[in-house]
């Protein structure tokens, strides 16, 4: 017999991740989700959107976070001249015997909210999403933790209280001229011409945005391209010459210099880190 004392609050202690991806709704006008056969993490980093759930509407705009219920009918109404860019987790919670549990609304997360974190709550998602992907055990168990701690975050306290409709306008902004800089990292840009496109001034657009994020809007953004870098350099044969190209440098020794002052090496190093990684598992 388990004697271990369990809260009255607490009815679910792990999860079960189904499936996961991100996309971007492109030309879909509508979509229906059927009832669903389990729980559905839905997180909007770009676009707008509305989405419906028993006659009553919720506006999908950058930083939404929607828990979709078990057995629930829900549709998504896209507009396809605001595309929406999405994050999803299709789950099950389990409780300490990894039996799956259909939690008491008090436990679930909130069915929607608004994250400050946009950014953060995006790459966490991507993650958990590229993690599923491999299949192997050890990254299907790290997807799980990432998950799991999201979801705490959630019904521990509502992301959407307390936050100044202005700043929510700020990091609204900024998350959608942050996905654009993200689509393609190889196009030029500067920070008065992406202030623009944001329709703030240069100066006002890296207050606002040092704010948020605590750097430099230039900073963040080269961050975004040697990302990109490092998965060219981990996924592909392209030599360094070839990688700055793709990404929009003109030298490749500045290449080469500007990831070696972010990572602490040159990126043929960190390729042969990364294949020697590869070998080793």
């Amino acid at each position: 017999m388990n004697t271990r004392s369990r809260s009255p609050r607490n009815t679910w202690c792990g999860v079960r991740i189904n499936a996961a991806g991100y996309v971007v709704s492109g030309a879909i006008r509508s979509h229906i989700f059927r009832p669903l056969v389990d729980y559905d993490l839905w997180f909007a980093w770009s676009g707008h959107a509305e989405m419906v759930w028993r006659q009553q509407s919720f506006a999908i705009d950058p930083g939404v976070i929607m828990c979709l219920r078990y057995q629930q009918e829900y549709e998504t109404r896209f507009n396809p001249e605001t595309p929406v860019g999405h994050c999803y987790v299709h789950f099950d919670f389990l409780d300490d015997a990894g039996n799956v549990v259909h939690p008491a609304e008090p436990d679930l997360p909130p069915h929607y909210s608004q994250t400050r974190d946009i950014e953060f709550t995006y790459l966490t998602l991507r993650r958990v999403a590229d993690l599923c992907r491999s299949q192997r055990a050890q990254a299907l168990d790290e997807a799980h933790c990432y998950l799991r701690g999201l979801l705490l975050s959630l019904v521990r306290s509502n992301p959407r209280q307390d936050v100044p409709p202005l700043e929510l306008e700020h990091r609204r902004r900024i998350a959608e001229l942050i996905h654009y800089i993200r689509e393609d990292p190889s196009r030029g840009f500067s920070v008065a011409r992406i202030a623009e496109r944001g329709h703030y001034s240069a100066d006002y657009f890296t207050k606002v945005f040092k704010q948020i994020h605590g750097t430099t809007p230039t900073r963040f953004f080269i961050g975004i391209r040697l990302e990109r870098a490092c998965a060219l350099l981990s996924e592909t044969t392209l030599n360094m010459e070839q990688i700055a190209e793709e990404l929009g440098y003109a030298d490749v020794f500045f290449f080469s210099r500007q990831f070696k002052q972010h990572f602490g090496m040159a990126p043929s190093r960190w390729r042969q880190n990364r294949q020697g990684l590869a070998l080793n598992r």
